[in-house]
């Protein structure tokens, strides 16, 4: 531990002195949850006592080397990073405010400072590693969206704290609030924020009954095609549960640190039967910036106009509007396949193609259905829904492979159950497995 502390100061962000640093002082010191209530402890895995029983077979694998104190170092150190380019970007701004072309420049020159950033810095959690990559993306589109998209009247309206969400949360646009509620009103704002926290927490809880169902490598190769796609079910739910607890969590307490609302980060993505519409409520941070910086970029978009169904008797589009707007949708989800593998690279190098091919195949998918949708409307009234939503989740058993074995690769998912396993577990018993719930035990 003492020697990666020790390591090279940019190996994972801004240097700390090993007294001042938080995670290297207090994080140690700090009691887990059975050394508070020691009488929860039980001698067998937490899985095996309750899984047992009932025929489940629990497999133990190597977990990631990596301590508490080590992801909260890199953690909080990318916080900072976060900090420091904040006021980067607010200098550079208030410096070409009024110059358009420079600040287009500027803007180039803050996405190549965020891609180094992710590329040269790497750190021995992959979480971290995963995030920041993911972060450098999404800030770069924001960059470009607010540096050349939005008036700079507009961004020069905001507040220092609605400049930083705009730049690394995932805020209520000032235009989608209520008419009669002011902006970052303090005392609302704060309490949705707290509902918000709430709501991660118990998330958070509900992904550990998740992930043990993420089968690792090993057991994936040898694993027959038919399992894989029962756990593909499982591990779907658990990514969508696992993506909420962190995403609520961290913008809601930031949120809450800075008084700005915190929008939704998934729209019941499972309510739909449209590939294309469950792309769109799936990670909306992502997906509402890509759409405003690909698709020409308005400053706002209002969820009711967003989800308002074209009307019945609206005649089909023109076949040359539509295949502009295909194009453009395919190039969307072509993009959303080039940022994973670039997340992949960034987090665990391994299979890369995969993730791509897996969006390319949604993005035709999604042109397809949408072509029949407007082509052939009476054959799409004529399935009935429960039809409709068992053909969208066949489709991703089939295919949802390509997602999650370049993930499954290095058992990068080990990393979020071991990290709980770190917060409940005694001081003097650290993790060192993760763990595997096999529904298909042999006899």
């Amino acid at each position: 531990m003492s020697a990666w502390a020790d390591g090279r100061w940019f190996s994972a962000g801004l240097p700390l002195p090993r007294a001042l640093n938080p995670a290297l002082v207090l994080v140690p010191r700090m009691p887990r949850f059975l050394d508070l209530v020691p009488q929860l402890r039980v001698r067998e895995n937490i899985w095996s006592y309750w899984l047992g029983p009932w025929g489940a077979e629990v497999k133990a694998y190597p977990g990631p080397p990596f301590s508490l104190e080590t992801f909260c170092d890199e953690a909080l150190r990318m916080i900072l990073d976060l900090v420091l380019f904040f006021f980067l970007a607010c200098l550079a701004y208030r410096i070409t405010a009024h110059h358009a072309r420079w600040r287009c420049l500027a803007a180039l020159l803050l996405i190549h400072v965020l891609y180094t950033w992710s590329l040269v810095l790497h750190g021995q959690s992959a979480l971290i590693n995963f995030l920041r990559a993911a972060l450098a993306f999404r800030t770069s589109l924001l960059v470009w969206d607010i540096f050349t998209i939005r008036t700079p009247a507009e961004v020069q309206s905001w507040s220092m704290a609605r400049t930083f969400a705009q730049l690394w949360l995932f805020p209520v646009e000032v235009d989608d609030l209520p008419p009669d509620e002011p902006a970052d009103a303090p005392g609302r704002t704060r309490l949705r924020c707290l509902q918000g926290i709430a709501e991660g927490l118990v998330y958070m809880v509900g992904a550990q009954l998740f992930l043990p169902l993420f089968p690792p490598m090993e057991v994936v190769r040898v694993m027959p095609k038919y399992q894989y796609m029962i756990y593909v079910v499982f591990m779907v739910l658990g990514l969508y549960v696992m993506l909420s607890s962190f995403g609520v969590l961290a913008t809601n307490v930031a949120g809450l640190f800075l008084g700005v609302e915190q929008a939704p980060l998934f729209e019941n993505p499972f309510c739909t039967t449209s590939v294309q519409q469950f792309w769109s409520r799936w990670n909306r941070a992502i997906a509402t910036v890509l759409h405003r910086v690909i698709f020409g970029g308005r400053n706002t978009f209002r969820s009711k106009q967003r989800r308002a169904p074209p009307s019945p008797n609206q005649p089909p589009p023109p076949l040359s509007r539509f295949a502009k707007t295909s194009l453009t949708a395919l190039a969307t989800f072509l993009v959303s396949g080039l940022f994973h593998e670039f997340l992949l690279y960034c987090a665990t190098p391994g299979l890369f193609g995969w993730q791509t091919l897996f969006f390319v195949l949604n993005g035709v998918l999604a042109v397809l259905s949408n072509a029949l949708a407007r082509y052939a409307p009476g054959v799409v009234r004529c399935t009935p829904i429960p039809v409709r939503f068992a053909l969208l989740v066949l489709f991703a058993c089939v295919t949802s492979h390509l997602f999650f074995i370049p993930l499954q690769t290095h058992n990068m998912l080990a990393e979020p159950q071991m990290l709980f396993q770190h917060l409940v577990l005694p001081r003097d018993a650290p993790p060192r497995h993760a763990y595997f719930v096999n529904l298909f035990p042999r006899s």
